[in-house]
Protein backbone atom coordinates (compact mmCIF):
# COMPACT_ATOMS: atom_id res chain seq x y z
CA UNK A 1 0.00 0.00 0.00
CA UNK A 2 1.36 3.35 -0.97
CA UNK A 3 4.00 4.22 -3.57
CA UNK A 4 5.62 1.29 -5.40
CA UNK A 5 8.49 1.66 -7.82
CA UNK A 6 9.13 -0.72 -10.66
CA UNK A 7 12.06 -0.82 -12.99
CA UNK A 8 12.74 -2.95 -16.02
CA UNK A 9 16.07 -3.39 -17.76
CA UNK A 10 17.01 -5.11 -21.00
CA UNK A 11 20.73 -5.60 -21.59
CA UNK A 12 20.33 -5.77 -25.31
CA UNK A 13 21.80 -8.22 -27.77
CA UNK A 14 23.40 -8.18 -31.22
CA UNK A 15 20.20 -6.81 -32.76
CA UNK A 16 18.75 -4.61 -30.05
CA UNK A 17 20.22 -1.95 -27.86
CA UNK A 18 19.93 -2.00 -24.09
CA UNK A 19 17.10 -0.13 -22.45
CA UNK A 20 15.99 0.66 -18.91
CA UNK A 21 12.81 2.29 -17.62
CA UNK A 22 11.25 3.13 -14.25
CA UNK A 23 7.70 3.78 -13.23
CA UNK A 24 5.65 4.44 -10.14
CA UNK A 25 2.32 2.94 -9.25
CA UNK A 26 0.22 3.56 -6.17
CA UNK A 27 -1.69 0.88 -4.31
CA UNK A 28 -4.52 2.30 -2.29
CA UNK A 29 -6.84 0.81 0.25
CA UNK A 30 -10.39 -0.15 -0.65
CA UNK A 31 -13.48 1.58 0.60
CA UNK A 32 -15.94 -0.40 2.68
CA UNK A 33 -19.55 0.24 3.60
CA UNK A 34 -21.04 -0.47 7.01
CA UNK A 35 -24.70 -0.24 8.01
CA UNK A 36 -26.48 -0.66 11.32
CA UNK A 37 -29.37 -3.09 10.91
CA UNK A 38 -32.90 -2.25 12.00
CA UNK A 39 -34.16 -3.87 15.18
CA UNK A 40 -37.66 -5.15 14.49
CA UNK A 41 -38.65 -6.13 18.03
CA UNK A 42 -39.44 -3.53 20.68
CA UNK A 43 -36.56 -2.60 22.97
CA UNK A 44 -37.23 -2.44 26.71
CA UNK A 45 -35.28 -1.11 29.68
CA UNK A 46 -33.08 -3.76 31.33
CA UNK A 47 -33.69 -6.26 28.49
CA UNK A 48 -30.67 -7.22 26.35
CA UNK A 49 -30.82 -6.30 22.67
CA UNK A 50 -28.47 -7.42 19.89
CA UNK A 51 -27.16 -4.62 17.70
CA UNK A 52 -25.89 -5.71 14.29
CA UNK A 53 -23.60 -3.95 11.81
CA UNK A 54 -23.35 -5.32 8.28
CA UNK A 55 -20.31 -4.76 6.07
CA UNK A 56 -20.33 -5.11 2.28
CA UNK A 57 -17.18 -7.28 2.37
CA UNK A 58 -15.81 -10.00 4.62
CA UNK A 59 -13.00 -8.44 6.63
CA UNK A 60 -10.75 -8.96 9.61
CA UNK A 61 -10.59 -6.05 12.02
CA UNK A 62 -12.48 -4.11 14.65
CA UNK A 63 -15.95 -2.60 14.55
CA UNK A 64 -16.61 0.01 17.22
CA UNK A 65 -20.18 0.44 18.41
CA UNK A 66 -20.62 3.86 19.99
CA UNK A 67 -23.83 3.72 22.02
CA UNK A 68 -24.89 7.00 23.59
CA UNK A 69 -21.27 8.14 23.81
CA UNK A 70 -19.69 4.89 25.08
CA UNK A 71 -17.45 2.76 22.81
CA UNK A 72 -17.69 -1.02 22.61
CA UNK A 73 -15.21 -2.82 20.32
CA UNK A 74 -16.05 -6.07 18.53
CA UNK A 75 -13.29 -7.96 16.69
CA UNK A 76 -14.31 -9.86 13.59
CA UNK A 77 -12.30 -12.38 11.58
CA UNK A 78 -13.11 -12.89 7.92
CA UNK A 79 -16.72 -11.84 8.49
CA UNK A 80 -19.18 -9.32 7.11
CA UNK A 81 -21.27 -8.99 10.28
CA UNK A 82 -20.44 -7.64 13.75
CA UNK A 83 -22.87 -7.97 16.65
CA UNK A 84 -22.93 -6.54 20.13
CA UNK A 85 -25.37 -7.32 22.93
CA UNK A 86 -26.36 -4.23 24.90
CA UNK A 87 -28.71 -3.80 27.86
CA UNK A 88 -30.34 -0.36 28.10
CA UNK A 89 -30.51 0.94 31.67
CA UNK A 90 -33.11 3.65 31.03
CA UNK A 91 -35.73 4.57 28.47
CA UNK A 92 -33.66 7.18 26.66
CA UNK A 93 -33.25 6.96 22.89
CA UNK A 94 -30.28 4.81 21.87
CA UNK A 95 -27.99 6.50 19.38
CA UNK A 96 -25.79 3.83 17.81
CA UNK A 97 -22.85 4.59 15.53
CA UNK A 98 -20.99 1.60 14.07
CA UNK A 99 -17.52 2.28 12.63
CA UNK A 100 -15.11 -0.07 10.89
CA UNK A 101 -11.64 0.77 12.20
CA UNK A 102 -9.86 -0.19 8.98
CA UNK A 103 -7.05 -2.65 8.31
CA UNK A 104 -4.27 -3.17 5.78
CA UNK A 105 -6.79 -3.53 2.93
CA UNK A 106 -9.70 -1.24 3.84
CA UNK A 107 -9.92 2.40 4.90
CA UNK A 108 -11.29 3.33 8.32
CA UNK A 109 -13.64 5.96 7.01
CA UNK A 110 -16.91 4.05 7.10
CA UNK A 111 -19.59 4.65 9.74
CA UNK A 112 -23.34 4.41 10.01
CA UNK A 113 -25.70 5.77 12.67
CA UNK A 114 -29.21 4.84 13.78
CA UNK A 115 -31.48 5.73 16.65
CA UNK A 116 -33.67 3.28 18.52
CA UNK A 117 -36.46 3.95 21.00
CA UNK A 118 -36.21 2.21 24.37
CA UNK A 119 -39.56 1.53 25.99
CA UNK A 120 -40.39 1.32 29.65
CA UNK A 121 -41.30 -2.09 30.99
CA UNK A 122 -45.04 -2.58 31.31
CA UNK A 123 -45.99 -2.56 34.97
CA UNK A 124 -48.99 -3.95 36.74
CA UNK A 125 -50.23 -2.87 40.16
CA UNK A 126 -52.72 -4.85 42.20
CA UNK A 127 -54.28 -3.54 45.42
CA UNK A 128 -56.16 -5.95 47.68
CA UNK A 129 -57.64 -5.87 51.19
CA UNK A 130 -57.45 -8.75 53.62
CA UNK A 131 -61.13 -8.08 54.39
CA UNK A 132 -63.63 -6.45 52.04
CA UNK A 133 -65.90 -5.38 54.88
CA UNK A 134 -64.27 -3.42 57.69
CA UNK A 135 -66.07 -2.14 60.77
CA UNK A 136 -65.46 1.19 62.49
CA UNK A 137 -62.43 0.82 64.75
CA UNK A 138 -60.77 -1.89 62.64
CA UNK A 139 -57.73 -1.37 60.44
CA UNK A 140 -57.91 -1.88 56.70
CA UNK A 141 -54.91 -4.02 55.76
CA UNK A 142 -53.90 -3.11 52.22
CA UNK A 143 -51.58 -5.31 50.14
CA UNK A 144 -49.86 -3.92 47.05
CA UNK A 145 -48.51 -6.45 44.55
CA UNK A 146 -46.21 -5.66 41.65
CA UNK A 147 -43.55 -7.46 39.63
CA UNK A 148 -41.18 -9.19 42.12
CA UNK A 149 -38.19 -7.30 40.71
CA UNK A 150 -39.62 -3.91 41.70
CA UNK A 151 -38.41 -2.06 44.79
CA UNK A 152 -40.05 1.36 45.03
CA UNK A 153 -42.52 3.57 46.86
CA UNK A 154 -46.18 3.58 45.84
CA UNK A 155 -48.60 6.37 46.71
CA UNK A 156 -51.78 4.99 48.30
CA UNK A 157 -54.82 7.26 48.57
CA UNK A 158 -57.66 6.32 50.93
CA UNK A 159 -60.39 8.93 51.00
CA UNK A 160 -58.61 12.28 51.40
CA UNK A 161 -55.51 10.75 53.01
CA UNK A 162 -52.33 9.92 51.10
CA UNK A 163 -49.78 7.35 52.29
CA UNK A 164 -46.39 6.34 50.92
CA UNK A 165 -46.06 2.56 50.91
CA UNK A 166 -42.67 0.90 50.55
CA UNK A 167 -42.69 -1.96 48.05
CA UNK A 168 -39.88 -4.49 48.40
CA UNK A 169 -39.53 -7.39 45.97
CA UNK A 170 -42.91 -6.50 44.51
CA UNK A 171 -44.86 -6.50 47.80
CA UNK A 172 -46.02 -3.67 50.02
CA UNK A 173 -48.36 -3.56 53.04
CA UNK A 174 -50.11 -0.75 54.83
CA UNK A 175 -52.51 -0.70 57.79
CA UNK A 176 -55.01 2.14 57.47
CA UNK A 177 -56.52 3.00 60.84
CA UNK A 178 -59.09 5.50 62.07
CA UNK A 179 -61.53 5.00 59.22
CA UNK A 180 -64.99 6.46 59.64
CA UNK A 181 -68.17 4.76 58.52
CA UNK A 182 -68.01 5.30 54.77
CA UNK A 183 -67.19 3.70 51.42
CA UNK A 184 -63.55 4.04 50.30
Amino acid sequence: IGNNYVSAKYNGDQNYSSVETNDLFIIGKNNITISVADIVDSIYVETPVTITANLNESVTGDVVFNINGMNYTVSIVNADVATFEYTPVNNKTLTVVATFEGNDVYYSNSSDAKQFTVNRIDTSLDVTLTKTTIFVGEDAVVTITMDPSINTTVTLKVGDNVYDVSVVNGKGYYNVSGLANDTY
